[in-house]
């Protein structure tokens, strides 16, 4: 149909056009979509959104956000809706910070919706400041706003901002939901923030939600953990009617996090026992209880189980526990030799942990300095880099 009207030099007008530009959307034609969409005369915004959108899902934003750029160059102002694709277009905080100028000179901050999304996508960034700046614009914020904020605190750890957060929505008449509670008792990261952590506990029983909701419980659990309360996050496990795949994980994680490696490999045997398969998280949990024990051994077993009996695809951290673990045992040469034979590119976490493993052999500087080079290729400006390159050198 396209061929056709090019070939008798037909203008591709509102309709002709937009139904060529949705028929190659539909076919995941995105590139033949994109110049179409340019050769039609006055294609309209809801096209163009359309079009945006779809690069956008396909994984490319910096097309995404081209065309964004050129929709306006043809006069086309974006809507709400285009805003909305836009953002989620940002892979980068400079694109984001683009974007939302643009928002502000169309007049379209204020929107709960825009304003949400902005929050949102500058907490990927982990830029709360600049998301906080973006809430105190909204008139009326609802739980959803709320929510996103303290979302935004939680990610950054800045547990405080997120209590003020939660009791000034109260104040003013906003009731928490779950995703307030979960949002809270994911900011208590540490031994500071357990008092809020217990106060928030407190409100979830007043609300009657408790053990009754199966992720509330695994939150409450991974709270107490990171809190230093144990014994806490126990009880809140073994209170528990039901339990999920999570819950297990988070429990294992919980004894693994306190170095209590015995428990927690014999919590990782009771829930196999009980039914439930592990989850790559799971084996995370183990693979690093194994490593804090110096456990190799069994550390290769769960690796192989992990593969051959529950058909998981082992990732970079998985790797990377093993890796650590051969050269804690002083086996740089089969660390190495597992990296090399990874089915899947290593990332900076694998080539860290190679490095490491080669501090503690004198004989280990050539590899050590293959995998430094990695590592600082991944991430030029990572400096714990430098600091372990440069103690595989030192006498």
């Amino acid at each position: 149909l396209h061929a056709k009207a090019i070939h008798h030099r037909l203008e591709l007008d509102a309709f002709l056009g937009k139904n060529i530009v949705k028929m190659y959307l539909k076919c995941g034609s995105v590139m033949d979509a994109s110049k179409a969409l340019q050769e039609m005369v006055e294609p309209d915004v809801t096209l163009w959104t359309e079009t945006i959108a779809e690069h956008t899902k396909r994984g490319m934003a910096k097309e995404a956000l081209r065309i964004f750029q050129t929709m306006q160059l043809n006069g086309v102002a974006p809507n709400k809706i285009t805003f909305l694709t836009a953002l989620n277009s940002c892979s980068r905080l400079e694109d984001l910070r683009d974007i939302h100028d643009k928002i502000v000179q169309g007049g379209a901050e204020s929107n709960p919706m825009v304003a949400t999304t902005i929050i949102h996508r500058y907490s990927k960034f982990s830029s709360s400041g600049k998301a906080r700046q973006v809430f105190d614009k909204v008139r009326d914020p609802d739980v959803f706003v709320y929510n996103v904020m303290v979302a935004a605190y939680a990610k950054d750890g800045l547990y405080e901002e997120s209590l003020g957060l939660f009791q000034r929505m109260q104040m003013e008449g906003i009731t928490p939901d779950k995703i307030t509670f979960l949002a809270m008792l994911d900011s208590c990261q540490d031994e500071r923030a357990l008092k809020t952590g217990q106060l928030v506990h407190r409100m979830i029983e007043e609300t009657g939600l408790g053990s009754a909701m199966i992720d509330i419980s695994t939150g409450l659990i991974s709270m107490y953990s990171k809190c230093g309360d144990l014994e806490a996050a126990k009880a809140i496990f073994e209170a528990m009617e039901e339990r999920s795949v999570i819950t297990w994980s988070s429990i294992i994680a919980a004894y693994a996090h306190h170095n209590r490696v015995s428990q927690a490999l014999e919590l990782f045997e009771e829930m196999q026992q009980a039914g439930f398969a592990p989850s790559p998280v799971t084996f995370l949990s183990v693979l690093s209880a194994c490593s804090h024990r110096g456990l190799l051994y069994r550390a290769i077993t769960y690796f192989a189980s992990m593969i051959q009996d529950y058909g998981l695809t082992p990732l970079g951290q998985h790797y990377g526990c093993v890796v650590d673990l051969f050269g804690r045992s002083g086996e740089v040469g089969d660390a190495e030799e597992l990296v090399e034979r990874m089915p899947l590119e290593p990332d900076q976490e694998v080539w860290m942990a190679l490095l490491r493993a080669c501090r503690e052999r004198d004989d280990a500087v050539r590899v050590g300095l293959h995998a430094g080079e990695r590592v600082l290729e991944l991430d030029p400006g990572w400096e714990s880099g430098y600091v372990v390159l440069s103690s595989v050198y030192a006498p």
